[in-house]
Order: structure tokens, then sequence, then C-alpha cells
């Protein structure tokens, strides 16, 4: 499996597993990169992106991506963008122990830090989760055949309304 499907089945399950107590999903509906959630009063864009650099922002989005150095980097340097699109950021690395993902609202954020130790700030919460090395990157396939054996992803997500749109 590559990066990105990889990355649609880890952010379908953190959202359904986010959502275990309000129950407001309604449905989710995958195509390519990008899950549109419905809750039962509004809809939700997330999107899937290795690379943070690349990615298409939308109003009010989440975005999935790996905890990488490069997507650090590239935070830092959209971080304007980030925080007007009201953008909410998950950095994701699954071979991490005890954390495997950190998250931030840039826009609740960037209203409450301090502006001159942003990078700063940043950059410890970067550091909760290890870095995604190579290797890691690499070990997403053997991973991705494993649930596909077990059925671990298809067995959780059909519990909710979840259908996949081709491209």
């Amino acid at each position: 499996m590559n990066q990105e499907g990889y990355l649609v089945e880890w952010a379908t399950l953190y959202l359904r597993n986010r959502d275990a107590v309000r129950k407001s999903i309604v449905a989710m509906e995958v195509r390519g990169s990008r899950i549109s959630v419905r809750h039962k009063d509004r809809v939700v864009p997330c999107i899937v992106a290795p690379a943070l650099g690349q990615a298409r922002l939308e109003p009010g989005c989440t975005i999935v991506t790996f905890n990488s150095a490069e997507n650090f980097k590239a935070l830092l340097d959209r971080w304007k963008s980030f925080v007007d699109s009201r953008a909410t950021l998950v950095f994701v690395n699954p071979f991490s122990q005890p954390e495997e993902k950190w998250v931030v609202a840039a826009h609740l954020h960037d209203s409450v830090c301090d502006k001159s130790s942003l990078r700063q700030g940043l950059k410890a919460m970067f550091g909760t989760v290890a870095v995604m090395s190579r290797a890691d990157l690499d070990r997403l396939a053997s991973v991705h055949e494993e649930s596909a054996r077990t059925g671990f992803f298809s067995s959780l997500s059909a519990e909710i309304t979840y259908k996949t749109v081709n491209k």
C-alpha cells in the first residue's frame, strides 16, 4: 500500500474514535486523498497529505500527515495559510511509542501563543512523537498487508456509514 492509502485508513479510524462519545458522525466519504466527514450539523473536510508542503487547503479542514522533518518544515513555512484556513493538523508516526500523534489547531494556537516563541513551541510538540524515518515509511506496506489479512481496518470502518468513491 502507498503512504497516502495508509494515511487514509489511519485517518478514518482516528476520526471515528475521536467521535466515539459525541456520536455526531453520520457518514464518511473517501475520494482519493480527501475524506468528507458528515456530522449531524456540518461537513468537515479531511485532507490526507503524506507531503504537507503539497497539501491543498480548504476552510476548516483537518489535515493528516506524517511526523517527518520535511512536514515540520512545511508547517513552519506555511503557518499563516494554515492559520487563515483554520486548519487542524494531525502529525502521525504509527511506529512511535508511547505517543503516535500530535495535533495542532493552527488558528487557536496562533491566537494564544507568544509569536516570538512559535517555532520553539511547535518544535516541542513535534518532539513528543518520534520522527518518521525512511525505514518507517517503507514498513507501511507490511503493516497494511497484515491489516488486510486480519481485516482490522475493514471490520472497524464497517460499523459506520463509510463508502469509497473512485477517483
